[in-house]
């Protein structure tokens, strides 16, 4: 060990040696667990396959901070955990594909035995665990591994406490591997690049660093520049250079302001300005310039200024805690959808390159071309504030704090008697002011379609959400159909911004959302139903297309040209192609392998006509529901029982290569955690008692599995015969492919 600091480049073939060089690493205490999520995982595993696809000599994925611990003779990992903790856990798959050297990555042998590569010796039962999940695959026979959906059910193997992100990043890694098969042309190859080609800094702190203040100090230091942050950087310099040599132009660093207003996504725009007073006197203000949109009232009290209203629902610690709400998408996708929408409606949404995408460039020359391009950086700025505050009011957010964890919703400003702004979730029908009035969900219907869209059509691995630039779009036009409304009133602020006179649109949102009129009420109902009908209509022109693609009707899959051309004022007409009609649904009878989004489908639009369905109940039960990120599918007659209740036999088709334990009647998309508790259970009264658990906490992830149980088994049955048979799976998988069926021939 030596007293300075040592770095040097490493692969993860470098790690695995003999003695000294046989690097075992391990996760202090002060560390939190295993933390990414599936966005991180699958964004790393495609930045991987595109750096080999593109011939690049590595891939690498930054620091990796460590420090020595002689008496155990591994590493503590200071820096780097969830990376390398990710290629690890990668190495669980690979090593059951039998792919060269990951064995001996995941699990070598010590001085003391077997070892985990990285160890939690605070998380006893994660290291057990995995440990043991290790050792089994390590003994598995060929046709054990080449048995289809054999590591998921290793998975759902392990203990039921273990830590939920370890097990849900196995099924994420499995999934990616399976879905992506077609195009990683070969495993071992893909494999071996990872082992030998994925590379990063191995950092080897000085003997005697405090190892919980460096990481303290760590964690606050400072980064590098973020890719957005070079985008200002350049905008704003095109604006500051427009009069020429020597002559600056002083209202760049008003856009810089409106940059920073717009960048946080996970705030409300309108609650920060309100807080900071952006909003000046409750008046509107005629003839105000840029200058008055963001800049903040001097000598004035601040409106969040620790007072409550007698409601109790202000909220004064919004620059305390940061994060309280989240945003389906972060910034950089947020700049390139508006970029889309205002420029180039061909662009795509990879923030991975957003340099290379955002380019504001003009074809004329010297002082002409610097005062073009400061004209397009202005509005591409303008248009930013303009979108960033529809995207605030009409697209749903998380509230991190809440007990309804998960839960996106549409929210509003609301202003009190006093004065004092505060974000609500629903209000009063007529007066917002009376308590004893009915309160009303805000948009609650525009917010279960955007949940839907937000987990159907989250867009590739990083949550791109390709839908948002269709319907931002739309939001933008609605001022020529509904006026005297929200939309309306930003629409003018933007065109009045143009001509260099304008109102303060801060003013003009809090005065419309904060005091609305009953007509104002009614064009908002109005709205709401534009606005659904819009996101139906384009989600449907989506899933014909998805469904020829499904069926090899068509050889093209690229959907984000239907969106980007989806028309912004017209109805789908009625499709009467006669493929669409067919019975031609065998893509959802592969069990794990079943594309999810008909899923996801399936359930809004159970939940959409809850009133109408049956069985009794069901319209309680649907109330409850909402729409979140699964990724595992559950076979309600368990793998492990295949040839018990007359699953013993062919398909409909009389088709032997076919499983009927996989038809979609036998199907539910659920989370990890409840398919791990499901796991193996006979589809009767266990598996019911888990399901009547959740139902009661008012939590039900699938209503087709909640129609399974309440329609097929219960009142069929007594409780004490509880039985889910082949026949029952198959008029159940009629009764369901009869919804999608319909509404593919509605459009």
């Amino acid at each position: 060990m030596s007293n300075t600091n040592n770095a040097i480049t490493k692969n993860l073939a470098e790690l695995v040696g003999e003695n000294r060089e046989n690097y075992f690493f391990s996760i202090p205490a002060y560390q939190r667990l295993y933390a990414w999520e599936q966005g991180h995982i699958e964004a790393l595993l495609n930045d991987i396959k595109n750096a080999k696809t593109e011939s690049k000599e590595g891939y690498f994925i930054g620091n990796i901070v460590v420090s020595y611990k002689e008496k155990e003779r591994e590493f503590a990992l200071i820096d780097g955990q969830q990376r390398l903790t990710t290629l690890f856990l990668i190495g669980f798959y690979l090593t059951f594909k039998k792919c060269d050297n990951w064995q001996n990555f995941i699990l070598q042998n010590d001085k003391s035995g077997d070892k985990l590569r990285i160890s939690m010796p605070c998380r006893e039962i994660e290291e057990s665990a995995l440990k043991a999940l290790a050792a089994k695959i390590a003994k598995l026979q060929d046709a054990e591994r080449s048995q289809k959906g054999y590591f998921q059910k290793l998975i759902s193997e392990t203990p039921a406490d273990m830590h939920t992100k370890i097990k849900e990043a196995l099924e994420c890694i499995r999934a990616w591997f399976e879905d992506a098969e077609s195009n990683i042309d070969d495993l071992e190859s893909f494999a071996k690049f990872i082992y030998n080609d994925v590379k990063f800094v191995f950092v080897e702190l000085a003997q005697g660093t405090d190892l919980n203040r460096f990481f303290v100090r760590m964690n606050n230091r400072g980064k590098q520049l973020e890719k957005h942050e070079i985008l200002k950087a350049r905008l704003l310099d095109k604006i500051r250079k427009s009069n020429g040599e020597g002559q600056e132009n002083n209202e760049w660093h008003i856009y810089a302001k409106i940059w920073d207003i717009c960048s946080d996504m996970n705030k409300y725009i309108f609650k920060s300005a309100a807080d900071r007073n952006i909003s000046g006197d409750k008046n509107i203000s005629e003839g105000k310039s840029i200058y008055d949109i963001i800049e903040p009232q001097q000598n004035q009290e601040s409106s969040a200024t620790g007072q409550n209203d007698d409601k109790g629902n202000t909220d004064n610690k919004d620059d305390d805690a940061p994060e309280k709400y989240k945003s389906i998408v972060d910034f950089p996708t947020f700049l390139l959808h508006v970029f889309k929408i205002v420029f180039d409606n061909k662009a795509s949404i990879d923030k991975g390159k957003l340099l290379d995408i955002i380019k504001i460039e003009s074809n004329k020359t010297d002082n002409d071309k610097k005062q073009d391009e400061a004209g397009m950086a202005k509005c591409f700025i303008q248009h930013l504030l303009f979108y960033r505050v529809l995207f605030d009011y009409f697209v749903v957010k998380e509230k991190i704090d809440s007990k309804e964890g998960g839960r996106y919703k549409i929210r509003r400003l609301c202003e009190d008697s006093k004065g004092y702004f505060y974000i609500i979730e629903q209000f009063t029908e007529n007066d917002r002011d009376d308590k004893n009035d009915k309160t009303i969900k805000i948009y609650s219907n525009l917010s279960m379609i955007q949940n839907y869209l937000r987990v159907a059509r989250a867009g590739d691995s990083q949550n791109y959400h390709h839908w948002l630039t269709p319907f931002l779009k739309y939001l933008g036009t609605l001022h020529n159909v509904l006026q005297d409304d929200t939309i309306s009133k930003i629409q003018s602020w933007l065109e009045n911004c143009k001509k260099g006179e304008t109102t303060d649109i801060e003013q003009v949102v809090i005065a419309s959302i904060a005091k609305q009129s009953k007509k104002e009420k009614e064009v908002e109902k109005q709205k709401e139903a534009l606005l659904v009908n819009f996101l139906e209509n384009l989600d449907a022109a989506l899933a014909c297309e998805q469904y020829k693609i499904e069926t090899k009707q068509s050889n093209t899959a690229d959907l984000l040209a239907i969106a980007n051309s989806y028309p912004q004022e017209q109805k789908i007409q009625n499709n009467n192609n006669n493929s669409i009609a067919k019975d031609n649904w065998e893509f959802l009878d592969k069990g794990t392998g079943s594309p999810h989004y008909w899923f996801y489908r399936l359930e809004y639009y159970l939940w959409k006509n809850r009133a109408n369905n049956k069985p009794e109940g069901f319209e309680a039960i649907a109330d409850k529901f909402y729409f979140r990120s699964l990724n595992s599918i559950e076979h309600i007659q368990p793998q492990s029982r295949q040839n018990e209740n007359g699953w013993d036999k062919t398909d409909e088709n009389n088709n032997t290569k076919t499983r009927v334990i996989d038809m979609f009647g036998n199907l539910a998309l659920i989370s990890a955690g409840f398919n791990s508790s499901l796991s193996n259970q006979e589809a009767g009264t266990d598996k019911l008692h888990d399901l009547i658990k959740k139902v009661n906490k008012g939590d039900v992830e699938s209503l087709k599995l909640w129609i399974v149980y309440y329609q097929h088994i219960i009142q069929n049955n007594d409780e004490t015969n509880l039985k889910w048979n082949y026949d029952k799976a198959q008029d159940h998988k009629k009764q369901m492919l009869q919804i999608l069926k319909t509404l593919l021939r509605q459009r």
